[in-house]
């Protein structure tokens, strides 16, 4: 049934048949507003990883420490490309607020910074202060206005895949490994997806490369 969904390529009958009842409405709401799509998918991202970063509060000080890790830094992530997407599609600051991850692992003051901030470049420039100063960094030097964020997007997941792979060399057993196996296992399927893609469409080697993540 889900299938037959999917392929329908209605975003309405997908919501209403895939959504979770806690979500559903308001996706609706919002796609019945016209938001744009970015915003529709962090909520479902808000949604998910909310719930993921409370299920890893346990009461065993490692697994909570080694899952939170994890966890913390995609949902670092996907809140500074929400706050930069937000500058090219023209989304407001109160609309990208609402929608962010109500979690600041290691973003701080830089986080509300960015937001307010009247550009890309003005964002990118408060977020280079951060943790993530070498990723945000690099890309801010190439970067004009009206660029693609992908190679961000890029480089930040492969730094998020580092951190996972860095988990197997830890000891002892935690709730970490796991957790890191799983996104290890979504990132090589993303890679496969991308490569399968630009074989496709005829890409180069070399540009293909630039799009994977392990």
């Amino acid at each position: 049934m889900l299938r037959s969904v999917v392929e329908s390529r209605n975003v309405e009958l997908l919501i209403q048949h895939a959504a979770a009842k806690g979500l559903e409405s308001d996706l609706s709401t919002a796609l019945a507003e016209k938001r744009p799509l970015a915003l529709l998918e962090a909520m479902v991202d808000k949604y998910a990883l909310t719930r993921m970063w409370k299920a890893a509060d346990v009461g065993d000080s490692l697994d909570r420490q080694a899952a939170r890790a994890l966890i913390g830094e995609l949902i670092d992530l996907l809140n500074l490309l929400l706050v930069l997407r937000s500058k090219t599609l023209k989304i407001t600051e109160a609309e990208v607020q609402e929608a962010l991850i109500p979690v600041n692992y290691r973003l701080g003051e830089n986080l509300s910074e960015a937001a307010s901030a009247g550009s890309v470049v003005s964002a990118l420039r408060v977020l280079a202060k951060t943790t993530y100063a070498d990723q945000v960094g690099i890309f801010l030097d190439s970067y004009k206005e009206d660029n693609t964020l992908h190679p961000l997007d890029v480089s930040l997941r492969r730094r998020h895949a580092a951190s996972c792979n860095s988990v197997f060399s830890g000891f002892p057993f935690s709730a970490g490994l796991p957790l890191a196996f799983a996104y290890l296992i979504a990132y090589e399927t993303s890679d496969v997806r991308s490569i399968i893609a630009g074989k496709h469409d005829g890409v180069s080697k070399e540009r293909i490369q630039e799009f994977l993540i392990l």
